[in-house]
Formats: structure tokens, sequence, C-alpha cells
């Protein structure tokens, strides 16, 4: 209690300076909890959408030409085996799905013309190569796509855009307006009417990055009704099988790579063309790059930051306790000459530093707590295709708090505590002549 009256002296001695460093030290501690705790949000956030369940990987019959551009392997040259020679060949290959974008996006839904963003032709195991939930009806299955059956499943956005909401949307038809002239090349570039279909199922909405990533489909749709069957039924089976989403846990990218490629040169032959990259079926994205990259770089500036600041504002500390030193020299030396070690001085002087801490670390706790929702409001938009609630709800975390309260004391107290050092090295009688 004597050291914290003495503290609570000599901070009333000069108020306004005791305030402006108690405050800084506080912003500091503050600033470095937000960005302990805000990267690691992000962090969680980027694991969680792309790594946690594993890496979804492209593995396509495709080459590519002198732009570097992905081109359709002419004959295609994987088939219906593909798939299982994958799931064989790759360990801690969990799921597996051809992914082929219809060559037509514009339906008719209630009288009124809407385009999707992208409709994708898949099989039964493409919900849990994305991750995705069913949230209302089901999803087909492999008799269904057997059969060719016209059902489609729609994101759960898109259900409550054109039908109101996921129930709603059930039983619901999605017919082209017109006969289309087909996108798709390869023998699929003259006109026919896309299908008409009725919705079975409503998915999870993927999260943006994961859309733009891995090009989820609004709309999916079995693959053996994704183009016309007046095509050639093994050039239709080779073009549909050509690009496989495939998802892996417990393995990077060059493993997964390795031994596709091994896997399907041991089913088809040593010449097959094989393509391996993780992003959108129709090629590599830079948004995967670009997300962890920025995580990466977000996470040291603004940690970087928040540790300079927690350190200027203990500058303020060394400040105070210096003057504090520096006013009591005769009585230090008295302390030494009745028998007190250097070592009881420095530890008075270490507890005032850190009663002074103390107190402006839990300023910066009720800051971080009080402040975190408009900053993270200001962050997110540095993540394109993030929002603030898939962060997962309160940003600042138990860790931070104490990672930030930990370095403060650490710092304060260090720097609370040299200036007494300058004075213990005076000898006892020149110090009391002071």
């Amino acid at each position: 209690m004597r050291t914290i009256r003495s503290v609570l002296t000599g901070l009333a001695r000069s108020p306004v300076k005791s305030f402006v460093t108690l405050a800084t030290v506080g912003l500091g501690v503050g600033v470095l909890i937000f960005a302990l705790s805000i990267s690691g949000a992000f962090s969680r956030l980027v694991s969680d959408q792309f790594e946690r369940d594993g890496l979804v990987v492209m593995v396509a019959n495709v080459e590519r030409d002198e732009n570097g551009d992905l081109q359709q392997v002419r004959p295609p040259q994987f088939d219906g085996n593909a798939i299982d020679a994958l799931r064989a060949g790759v360990s801690g290959a969990v799921a597996a799905s051809p992914v082929a974008f219809t060559p037509w996006t514009e339906f008719v839904v209630g009288g009124d013309n809407y385009r999707f963003r992208s409709v994708v032709g898949v099989n039964e195991d493409y919900l849990d190569v994305m991750g995705l939930q069913v949230v209302a009806g089901s999803a087909f299955t492999a008799a269904d796509i057997a059969e060719g059956v016209r059902d489609a499943m729609v994101s759960e956005t898109m259900a409550e855009v054109l039908f109101g909401s996921p129930v709603e949307a059930l039983g619901q038809v999605i017919q082209p307006p017109a006969s289309t002239q087909g996108a798709g090349g390869g023998g699929f570039g003259r006109r026919f009417t896309p299908p008409t279909y009725t919705v079975r199922g409503v998915f999870s909405d993927p999260s943006e990055i994961q859309r733009r990533a891995y090009g989820v489909g609004d709309m999916i749709v079995p693959m053996t009704s994704a183009f016309p069957s007046t095509i050639n039924a093994s050039q239709l089976a080779g073009f549909l099988n050509s690009r496989i989403a495939l998802r892996v846990q417990g393995s990077g990218l060059a493993t997964v790579e390795s031994q596709a490629r091994g896997a399907l040169a041991q089913q088809y032959d040593s010449g097959v063309t094989v393509e391996v990259w993780e992003g959108r079926p129709d090629g590599e994205t830079a948004v995967l790059q670009e997300a962890r990259s920025t995580v990466a770089t977000f996470s040291l500036v603004v940690n970087l930051l928040g540790f300079v600041l927690l350190v200027t504002g203990c500058i303020g500390i060394l400040s105070i306790m210096l003057v504090e030193v520096l006013g009591r020299t005769r009585e230090i030396a008295v302390e030494r000459a009745v028998g007190a070690s250097r070592g009881m001085i420095a530890r008075e002087f270490f507890a005032r530093s850190l009663i002074m801490v103390s107190a402006a670390a839990v300023i910066g706790v009720a800051l971080s707590l009080l402040l975190s929702g408009p900053l993270t409001e200001l962050v997110v938009p540095i993540f394109r295709g993030t929002t603030q609630a898939e962060l997962g709800g309160a940003v600042i975390d138990l860790a931070a708090i104490a990672i930030g309260v930990g370095a403060a004391v650490g710092v304060g107290g260090l720097f609370g505590v040299l200036p007494v050092f300058s004075a213990l090295r005076v000898p006892i009688a020149e110090g009391m002549r002071e």
C-alpha cells in the first residue's frame, strides 16, 4: 500500500503529464491487442475457408498454349475412370467431382429473365468437395445422374432472390429463355435449347472468397444434363470428366500433383496430359495467393505497428521514473546507508513502474473492447470478399489480451527500472550530498 500511495502522490505532482503518459501507453496496449486479434481472426478465416477440411485442387486433361492459357486436349484422354483412379491413387482424397461450366447462364423464373454468374454440371460429391451443406430439399444422387434427371440445386442467396426463401424454391421451374448458341466449344457451338430444370434442393452459400477462388456455381446440375444428348457419348464423357475438383486432406499441393499424375499415368498411359492447380475449374486464380499474402503482410504490419506504439508509450514511463529517481537520489543513498541492498531498491522502483503500467494496461484493454467494432469495419474492406460477420463475432480474444498486457508489463517494467541503475552506481557518500 505504501508503494501505491507513493505512486499516486508522484502522479499527482504532474497530473497532465501523468495522464498523457498513461493514455499513450494504454493506446499502445489497445492497438497491440486489436492488431493481434484482427490478424489472428483473418488468419483463422483463411485457414477455415481454404485449409480446414483439406485442399481443393483441380486435376484436368488440359494443356497450356503459348500464351499460358489452358486448352482442352482433343480428343479427350480422360473418361469416367479418372475419378476412381484419383480416389485410389491420391492419399487423403475424400471427395471428387467433375466440374463443367454449362454454355448458358440465362434463365426465366416466374416470367422474368435472370443471369446466373455460373451454372455448373457436377456429380453427387460436389457439395462435399466444396464444403457445402443442404439447407432445404435434397441433393441429387449417383442414380439420378445416371438417369439424366433434370433437377437442379441453387445457392441459398439465389433461392431467396428468385423465390423468396429456400423452402419456397423447392419444386420451382427454371427454364431457358430461348434457343441458345452454345459457348462451350469442342463441338458444342451449334444452336440448341437448354434444359428446363426443377429445383430439388438448396445449398448453403459459400463465402465470397470461396466462390471467387473455386468458381462455386450459383446453380449446380447433374453433369449428364449439362449438355445436349445429341453430342457423341464418348466425346461428352471425355469432356465432362476433363476437369475434376478433388478435396484432399493431409497433403500439400506438390504431393497431390505428383500422386495425381502417377495415378492417371497408371490408369491411361505415361503420355496422358495432366495439369494440377489450386483454384477455379477454368484456371488458376490469384484470389488464394492474394488472400494468404494479404493476411501475412497485414499481420506483420499491424502487429509491428502495435508493438512500436506500445514501446513509444512506455518511453513516457521511462521519463516519469527518471524524474522520480533524480528527485530521490539522496533518499536512495540513505536507504543504502542503513542497509538496503541494490536489489531491494531496484525491486521497489520496478514495482512502482508495474503499478503505472498495469493501470495503463487496464485502459488499453478497455479501449480495445470499445473500439474493436469500428476499427474492424475500417479494416475488413482490405480483404475483398470478406464481411465482418465471417470473422466469427467478437474480434478481441483472450490470447491477444494476455499477450498485449504481458508485453506492456515487460516493456514498461524494464523502462521503469532502468533509471534507478544510474543512481545505484553513485557512491553513497556522494549521493547523500545531493
